[in-house]
């Protein structure tokens, strides 16, 4: 709660909002600036409908950080490859699940899914990297 009213401070924004937050364990309401915490009985309706925003607030907050975190970082370091597009690079993560697992494929299994040219793309950009983890097989 002190997180999300100092970024209304910055945005300035106090005044204009209510914040509440409810705390887990004892399930009790609380009002920015306030000590004391509202309890609404358990099985309120009330309660039952902060609860569902809390509960999809955090679903949606962590749905978007994944998704970010899974775009941001995988992709766009296979789509710096010159040579590498978007498509390939999905293609390459849908199949191999992770970057690491693409820098430990075969030849083979890269060139089974991507074709030679572009899997000699990928070994080159990851030698370049790290030259001392290529062992022949895959670079882990």
């Amino acid at each position: 709660m002190h997180a999300a009213l100092e970024s209304i401070e910055e945005l300035g924004l106090r005044g204009t909002l209510t914040l509440v937050g409810l705390a887990k364990n004892e399930e009790e309401i609380f009002f920015a600036g306030d000590r004391e915490s509202l309890k609404l009985p358990y099985d309120s309706q009330s309660l039952k409908l902060i609860r569902k925003i809390r509960d999809e607030v955090h679903r949606f907050g962590i749905s978007f950080h994944r998704n970010k975190r899974s775009r941001g970082t995988f992709k766009n370091e296979l789509e710096h490859i010159k040579g590498i597009g978007k498509q390939t690079a999905d293609q390459l993560l849908k199949t191999f699940h992770s970057v690491k697992k693409v820098k430990g494929a075969t030849e083979e299994a890269l060139t089974g899914l991507v074709g030679a040219s572009k899997t000699k793309l990928i070994r080159e950009h990851f030698l370049k990297q790290d030259p001392e983890t290529h062992t022949g097989q895959g670079f882990n």
